[in-house]
């Protein structure tokens, strides 16, 4: 039994030193892990969409149904509801995004890779664009949305839902 637990051990300081040790293999395993990163910043930034993008579009749907609150079951009150959702799921995307791919941030997972910086950066605008039409919707004491100035506004912000609900489906491949 004292040969058993002796052999154990030599295996387990060899296997030890082999994962300290210098050399070519520790470098290939560096190398293969930069690949592994890019891959997997691709998955977590497509994440960060997919964790609050569908709830986004959803809302979105619903303000786009009662866009002239003269459908049925389109009230002020739900209609005004939805805007503060719509508001706060467009900050928590952006944020979720932010998260992934600012350094200064904990849950940092790389740069965001070439292949997707594009839509990466589409996305993030457009998500912050709809946060500022939010603002100006709200700023403009649009308690009626009929009223002038708010139906401007109102058009305003269903366009820039529409445009960041189609970058979302645009990360589907990502998906």
């Amino acid at each position: 039994m004292a040969e058993k637990v002796r052999w154990m051990m030599v295996v387990a300081a060899l296997l030890m030193a082999g994962g300290c040790g210098g050399g070519d293999d520790g470098a290939q395993d560096r190398a293969s892990t930069s690949t592994t990163e890019q891959v997997s910043s691709v998955e977590h930034i497509a994440t960060a969409i997919a964790q609050s993008g569908p709830e986004f579009q959803e809302t979105a749907e619903q303000i786009s149904a009662c866009f002239t609150l003269d459908s049925p079951g389109c009230t002020s009150t739900i209609y005004g509801l939805n805007y503060l959702s719509l508001q706060l799921e467009a900050q928590t995307l952006a944020l979720n995004m932010q998260n992934v791919a600012d350094p200064g941030v904990a849950g940092y997972q790389g740069p965001v890779p070439d292949e997707i910086a594009e839509l990466y950066n589409d996305t993030f605008a457009a998500a912050q664009q709809l946060d500022y039409a939010m603002e100006s919707f709200n700023n403009g004491g649009c308690v009626d949305i009929t009223q002038p100035n708010c139906s401007t506004l109102n058009t305003t912000v269903q366009i820039r839902a529409d445009q960041l609900s189609s970058l979302i489906d645009a990360w589907s491949p990502y998906l």
